[in-house]
């Protein structure tokens, strides 16, 4: 005999599917009372709830035709509810004085209700909002952000011992606060219904890498609803209105993933001879030659780490220091530098340099890099070469490679 999931998940496949045939932009579907095709929404792959007379009516059509042909029709469906399925509402943000409160809203777009209440499915229970509930992020909380970045902010539920928690946590830890200088970034793992700590939210959260929720919790289960994102934060702990929020879903990438890459690689020599001088000042985009510059990058959210890498093959005429130096856009200071000695030789020389942007990422032109570089005395440096020449029948590879990992 089918189980409650077993006939929930055949009635909203069957109404999915009828969705689908009107329009073929539906990606998924969200139920609020089963018994009332009014509270059915159907959702784009971008998250934009779809409306249409022709859904309307297969909806009411659907309620209907079951109702008629199986009088059990709603006791199916009030079971069903019961079973393992998320049958969620929006996540509202608000930002006041400095401050962000994250509000858990029904389908209505209201305070969750006895009467329409919010869900939450875990593995093996199912927890209830039937009242209002929020989560505020006091100003002066940087949850780990830094002045000028862009910042993502995970929000999740706790299981408290049967009581549904909000909570919320940056996976993104840079590891200076500042904008101009290199940095490196840690990336936390965010795994859905596992158990970690927490710890009590306050104006003095300052880490990323740590759940914060209003009171600390010991080893509770979690569950992943979203994130917003700010782009840019000016000042880390002053919380304004998201710039854009997104309601998690299974296909959503989770820390860590990578999202996208490209590069340049060259296997011919080139040569130059502009210097960089090798002194307690930043590269500059007038100083050594450029040798790379891939196309532009395009992310998918300036929120999301950057990981610029490059592996050269250089030679050097002289006894002289050889620099490398990272640029982004049209910016004359270097990001990123390396410099090492060569004793009129070769060398296999690498730089890496991880960040989040510190600044509102315009995607019609793309992020760009390029890479630089040059001898701090006189004399010629060799790409791929030796006394610029081609060396090994071009199979010597030097290349730059962009990374687009979620934050």
């Amino acid at each position: 005999m089918a189980t409650g999931l077993e006939q929930k998940n055949a009635a909203l496949k069957s109404l999915l599917v009828a969705a689908q045939a009107l329009d073929a932009t539906i990606a998924y579907a969200k139920i609020g009372d089963w018994t009332t095709a009014s509270t059915w929404k159907f959702y784009t792959s971008s998250d934009v709830e779809v409306t249409s007379t022709p859904l309307t009516n297969m909806k009411n059509a659907f309620v209907l035709a079951n109702t008629v042909v199986n009088a059990s029709f709603s006791q199916v469906l009030n079971q069903a509810s019961k079973a393992k399925v998320i049958i969620d509402g929006p996540l509202a943000y608000s930002a006041s004085s400095g401050a962000l409160t994250i509000a858990i809203k029904n389908q209505s777009g209201n305070d969750p209700s006895v009467t329409e209440p919010v869900y939450i499915d875990f593995e093996d229970t199912r927890l209830v909002f039937n009242a209002a509930h929020s989560l505020v992020i006091p100003s002066g909380a940087t949850l780990g952000g830094a002045n000028g970045r862009n910042i993502r902010v995970w929000v999740v539920v706790f299981n408290n011992a049967g009581t549904p928690t909000l909570g919320v946590i940056n996976c993104a830890k840079i590891n200076t606060t500042t904008v101009t200088t290199t940095n490196l970034v840690f990336i936390y793992p965010l795994i859905n219904e596992q158990f970690s700590t927490t710890f009590a939210m306050g104006t003095s959260r300052d880490l990323a890498g740590e759940f914060v929720t209003d009171n600390a919790l010991s080893s509770s289960q979690y569950k992943i609803l979203g994130y917003f994102e700010i782009l840019p934060q000016t000042t880390a702990g002053t919380w304004t209105t998201p710039t854009a929020t997104k309601t998690y879903k299974q296909s959503t990438p989770l820390p860590g993933t990578i999202l996208n890459t490209q590069g340049e690689v060259r296997n011919s020599f080139t040569t130059g001879t502009t210097t960089i001088p090798i002194d307690d000042t930043i590269p500059q985009s007038t100083e050594g030659n450029q040798y790379f510059a891939p196309s532009a990058f395009h992310l998918q959210s300036a929120a999301n780490v950057v990981r610029v890498e490059a592996d050269l093959l250089v030679y050097s005429s002289v006894m002289a220091a050889i620099i490398v130096a990272l640029f982004r856009n049209s910016e004359t200071d270097a990001f990123c530098s390396t410099v090492e000695q060569n004793p009129n030789d070769y060398r296999r020389m690498q730089i890496m340099h991880e960040t989040i942007l510190s600044y509102a990422y315009d995607d019609t032109s793309g992020l760009l890099i390029k890479l630089r570089a040059g001898l701090h005395t006189a004399g010629t440096m060799t790409l791929n070469g030796i006394s610029s020449t081609d060396y090994l029948g071009r199979t010597l590879f030097s290349w730059v490679r962009i990374t687009e990992i979620q934050g």
